[in-house]
């Protein structure tokens, strides 16, 4: 067994899969396709580790239109019998390392013109640390790979190994998003987050706060300045513009906002920069502060007619006293 063509070529293709095709199973089975007309080999098949233990299959791909590949088992004079490349998968799965075994044709294995018999190879691809997939090949005559073989199908498993990676990434992101997406849709406190002043999400609660039925319609006024008080617009953007460009910035501050009727209220805010489908956008989570607001603010008032109100009643004291 030996490399006729151009190894190159093969990682180029590949490496065009990865990006052309829409799933990683789309990539594999193209790829257990291009490794068969590269290496010669007849069909191929991608395993990956089922929840129970077992090996489950998850892509194939033959050479030409010749291709037979196993079916998960053998029968021989009606005996079903395992298949041997399922059997080495799982063996490779558990190891990482290649194997490959001389398949006789005393197996009952299916190809007709393998009468002296095949072989089945297969490869650990490796993501994370441990292996992933193992890809598996039938050929009909078999012979044991060589160093180039083994170093080609090294280089063929790291590439395949990156892209099962990169999968396994934008699925932990995509959860992680989901779950942290979920929090703030549930949260009672109000949130809403805008990206230069555009709003991009806001919750129940914060359609609640203001005064709307659904988020939808928070979201339908566009820009964060249709629900502030027009005299705070300027101090708002200058904390934004300042967070954004990572200046120190108070943390939370209170503003007042508009409901939809028109009316006013105080929320307390606590404002940060997140990652919102891949860009930078701010967080708000709000809490109505109103009551305290105007309560500070009629105590000050008090306070205020309390001393206007006591000068008067000291200078008539001190004339009393002073005429005494």
């Amino acid at each position: 067994m030996s490399m006729r063509h151009n190894p190159i070529r093969l990682l180029a293709d590949i490496a065009a899969s990865a990006i052309d095709d829409a799933s990683v199973e789309d990539v594999l089975g193209a790829s257990l396709k291009r490794i068969c007309g590269h290496m010669g080999w007849r069909s191929g098949r991608a395993f990956r580790r089922a929840p129970d233990g077992s090996t489950l299959p998850v892509a194939a791909g033959h050479r030409g239109e010749c291709g037979t590949w196993f079916e998960g088992c053998y029968s021989r004079d009606g005996e079903a019998r395992p298949d041997p490349l399922d059997e080495l998968s799982a063996r490779v799965l558990e190891s990482g390392v290649v194997a490959w075994a001389a398949v006789p044709s005393a197996t009952g294995q299916a190809a007709a013109d393998a009468s002296s018999g095949g072989g089945i190879y297969v490869f650990p691809v490796p993501a994370g640390g441990r292996p992933r997939v193992a890809l598996g090949f039938f050929a009909t005559t078999f012979v044991e790979p060589d160093e180039e073989v083994l170093e080609i199908m090294s280089l063929v498993c790291d590439q395949l190994g990156g892209v099962l990676e990169r999968e396994e990434t934008a699925r932990a992101l995509e959860h992680s998003e989901e779950k942290y997406r979920n929090l703030i849709e549930g949260s009672i406190q109000g949130i809403y987050i805008h990206r230069d002043w555009a709003l991009i999400f806001a919750n129940q609660a914060m359609a609640d706060i203001l005064g709307y039925d659904h988020p939808d319609e928070v979201l339908a006024l566009g820009t964060v300045d249709r629900f502030v008080a027009p005299y705070e617009h300027r101090r708002l953007k200058g904390y934004r513009d300042a967070r954004m460009r990572g200046e120190e910035v108070p943390p939370r501050h209170v503003a007042e906002y508009l409901r939809k009727d028109g009316s006013t209220l105080y929320l307390e805010s606590i404002n940060n920069v997140v990652d919102w489908d891949g860009a930078p956008a701010i967080q708000s989570t709000v809490i109505d502060v109103t009551e305290q607001i105007r309560a500070q603010d009629a105590l000050r008032d008090s306070e205020r007619q309390l001393r206007l109100g006591a000068c008067p009643r000291i200078r008539i004291w001190l004339d009393v006293g002073i005429g005494v």
